[in-house]
């Protein structure tokens, strides 16, 4: 499957609306569940031709299982994921809302003390509950 063109196309359970984001690995989209009416979420896609090396394949799916694992407020929830007909590794996780870091420092370019220390907080939180669970996050 490939990135561009994948909206509209069903992976799993969930039909791709919107890409939302593309990185050098992956690319996510906005999905809506096929047979649940009003269940939305992200699917993470592994690029297709990074799909045919196992041991990249491995590690996205390893990804998934060890995300799925991290139960904290700020970590995404994974909560589905596989391999479709053609090969490609996918990822379900909740669908968030928002603004990214990077978007809020753009708009307010200037951040508070306290809130900085309120988002570092939270960052530092959920990389401790990662690590608790020997998970390492690359990005």
């Amino acid at each position: 499957m490939a990135m561009q063109g994948s909206v509209g196309q069903v992976v799993g359970n969930w039909r791709l609306l919107r890409p939302l984001g593309e990185g050098a690995f992956a690319a996510v989209f906005e999905a809506e569940h096929t047979a649940i009416a009003g269940r939305s979420g992200a699917v993470k896609l592994l690029r297709p031709e990074l799909s045919l090396q196992p041991i990249l394949k491995q590690r996205f799916l390893n990804e998934a299982s060890a995300a799925s694992r991290a139960d904290h407020e700020n970590i995404v929830q994974i909560f589905d994921g596989g391999i479709t007909a053609d090969g490609t590794c996918y990822q379900v996780m909740e669908l968030l809302r928002g603004s990214t870091l990077g978007e809020l420092l753009r708009r307010e370019q200037r951040l508070e003390l306290g809130r900085v220390l309120n988002i570092a907080a939270q960052i530092a939180a959920a990389l401790g509950a990662a690590h608790a669970l020997q998970i390492v996050h690359r990005d």
